[in-house]
Formats: structure tokens, C-alpha cells, sequence
């Protein structure tokens, strides 16, 4: 999660030649299995974490999502 801000606030300027969906494929942090997602459109970001059951990234169980609000400068 802590590399995740990272990355976002160091493009976080150079946005608008950034356009594009951006994955975390399939990853474990502890006990759990995730894959993140970072989309921005225009200078819109949607950022979306989907926990799953299994390690294989096969049965979400829960999908949590920022609406396009966070705005770059």
C-alpha cells in the first residue's frame, strides 16, 4: 500500500501524458490477496482494490473504490 502512494504522488504531476488503466495483478500483503487498480482519465483517478478468497485471485469477496475525485494541480 505504502508503494502504491508512492507511485501516485510521484506522477501525480505528470498526469495528463499518464492517461491509462494501471494494475497490481494478483498480490499478497499478510494473510491477504488483493489486486489494485489505478485509472485516470483526464486528471480523474479511480482507484479500486479487490480482495479475493483465494491466492490465485479467483473469488473476489470484497471490491473497494475512491470515486474519480482526487484531482492533480
Amino acid at each position: 500500500m505504502i508503494g502504491l502512494f508512492l507511485f501516485l504522488s510521484q506522477i501525480s504531476f505528470a498526469t495528463p501524458f499518464l492517461d491509462g488503466t494501471y494494475v497490481h495483478s494478483c498480490y499478497t500483503v499478510g494473510d491477504d490477496t488483493l489486486a489494485s487498480q489505478v485509472k485516470i482519465q483526464n486528471q480523474d483517478w479511480t482507484i479500486t482494490h479487490t480482495a479475493y478468497e483465494d491466492d490465485k485471485c479467483q473469488k473476489p469477496y470484497l471490491m473497494y473504490e475512491t470515486a474519480p475525485h482526487i484531482k492533480t494541480p
